[in-house]
């Protein structure tokens, strides 16, 4: 069965039709906004700071980090306006590069990670569908980490962004392919939160839920292998569908491991988050309502 990137299957599972149009025929909106912004930014942010984390483990250019940032974000923003792309007046990208450079140089005066944690830099787990976490610890336990950078983000909004990704399908994808890769279990998975402005950091490490990570698979399996017949690759689903159809069960559905939404957390998080979908558990805050 085909694996694919974490980003493309959230893509798929959220709309298979921003998929198709993005993802496999390359359509964008001519005209970039905010959102457009802040991943131009980020991306170039961890641009820098894994270069940084590069050199400490022997893979060093020479060049300066920030640098490598400020760098990386006029060739992208060149690239596109080579394209022909076409920013919104209030998201015009002015002196991001610049600003990421700064904030570069501050992440590395105070490094909160301990050098001899460090295992690796964005390794390629091609074969686990080109999941790419930005650095992989061993502190001491096994641990991918993945960096992402607010150029603003209130308190209230900082929690709800932690709690988000610490069981985000992302990260569920990382732990699987690390663990595969290294034919060695995850106990925690990390993230490293950075606010440009005021500029902050902080450091979360999660602990890996064997039970979660299950339904995460499970999920992937599901989702993998009708996003692969979608491909044109059917074999894959179609022996899903005969192996669960000798259990006289269809294929299972899939979970986004999307928690939250316009109104908060997702009204059937618990269900998976707390319970573990153990029907008998359930029952303390769900109600199985009756056909008709």
């Amino acid at each position: 069965m085909k694996v694919y990137s974490p980003s493309q299957t959230v893509a798929f599972m959220e709309n298979p039709m921003y998929r198709e149009l993005c993802y496999l025929e390359r359509w964008h909106p001519i005209t970039l906004g905010y959102p457009d912004r802040a991943l131009v930014a980020g991306a170039g942010f961890n641009e820098g700071v894994t270069h940084y984390y590069s050199a400490q483990v022997g893979m060093d250019d020479g060049l300066s980090h920030s640098q490598q940032a400020e760098e990386y974000i006029k060739d992208r923003l060149a690239h596109l306006e080579r394209q022909g792309f076409q920013w919104k007046e209030d998201a015009d990208p002015g002196d991001l590069a610049k600003s990421v450079k700064i904030a570069v140089e501050r992440y590395i005066a105070q490094d909160p990670l301990p050098k001899e944690w460090l295992v690796t830099v964005e390794p390629k787990y091609t074969e686990f569908g080109h999941a790419r976490p930005d650095i992989v610890l061993r502190s001491p336990h096994l641990t991918p980490v993945d960096i992402k950078f607010k150029q603003t983000l209130d308190e209230d909004r900082r929690a709800q962004a932690v709690s988000e990704y610490a069981y985000s399908w992302q990260f569920m994808h990382y732990i699987w392919a690390t663990a595969g890769f290294y034919e060695e279990p995850c106990q925690n998975s990390g993230l490293i939160l950075v606010r440009m402005r005021p500029f902050q950091v902080w450091v979360e490490f999660f602990p890996v839920d064997p039970e979660l990570q299950l339904i995460w698979y499970v999920s992937a399996r599901s989702a993998w292998a009708v996003m692969g017949a979608m491909d044109g690759q059917p074999e894959p689903l179609l022996e899903l569908i005969e192996q669960y159809a000798a259990k006289g069960q269809g294929i299972p559905p899939w979970h986004t491991f999307k928690w939250y939404g316009r109104y908060g957390r997702d009204a059937m998080a618990g269900a998976i988050l707390d319970y573990k979908l153990d029907e008998g558990l359930m029952t303390q805050s769900f109600i199985k309502m009756e056909r008709g």
